[in-house]
């Protein structure tokens, strides 16, 4: 079950033996993905990732103090014709075709001036089942093991991207007139032009629309 407001999310487990040991997002995403095609609720050990800093830590803890957490696994669509009733919902989950992504998805559009700040192409979009995104807390409501995900969607006027920019280190950027917050378990998105898709920090392809979903209590996460 996915966890509820109020509710202690983690239990010790210091006995409990890792299906494999991984450093990153990705890594753990293509790994959870394939276990759970096979029927397999898999238990992986993570020793870096967005996904980790979202659960305060650096790094695994020695064995006897390792935690348990239950989390979910999100799956996209890239460039659906998407539902009529535009939920986003996929209507095989299973099927082939959907890239997974564990800790964000984000859309960013072609810049010439931000790279020349040290901004880079700016997100349009993001979907965090984690926290943080780098050194950025983009989304501070957001967490792995809630069944939805954080859609943020928007863009910040160029004179303020500095101070946007500076403000999510802290998660402060939110709530901003620019930008809208949803949170969903299903969501389909249709974009004006095209927006260059990473999966936890990869990036994929360029598209004009995506769906996705989020699969709960999909994998364990062992630290």
């Amino acid at each position: 079950m996915t966890i509820e407001k109020g509710q202690v999310w983690g239990q010790p487990a210091p006995d409990l033996t890792p299906e494999a040991t991984l450093d990153g997002d990705a890594a753990v995403a293509e790994l959870v993905d394939a276990a759970v095609r096979a029927g397999r609720r898999p238990v992986v050990s993570m020793t870096g990732g967005d996904l980790l800093a979202t659960l305060g830590l650096d790094g695994p803890r020695p064995p006897a103090d390792r935690h348990a957490y239950p989390v979910d696994l999100v799956r996209v669509r890239l460039d659906p014709d998407g539902p009529p009733d535009g939920s986003g919902e996929i209507e095989r989950p299973d099927a082939d075709g959907l890239r997974p992504f564990v800790a964000h998805l984000t859309g960013r559009v072609p810049d010439r001036v931000g790279p020349l700040i040290g901004h880079g192409p700016p997100i349009v979009v993001a979907a965090m089942n984690a926290a943080w995104l780098g050194p950025y807390r983009l989304g501070p409501r957001a967490h792995p093991n809630d069944g939805v995900v954080d859609i943020i969607e928007g863009r910040v006027p160029f004179t303020q991207r500095r101070e946007a920019a500076n403000r999510a280190r802290s998660g402060s950027h939110l709530p901003h007139p620019a930008l809208a917050v949803a949170r969903r378990r299903h969501w389909f998105g249709r974009f004006d032009r095209a927006v260059t898709i990473h999966l936890d920090g990869v990036e994929v392809r360029r598209v004009r629309s995506l769906a996705l979903t989020v699969v709960p209590d999909a994998w364990i996460a062992l630290v």
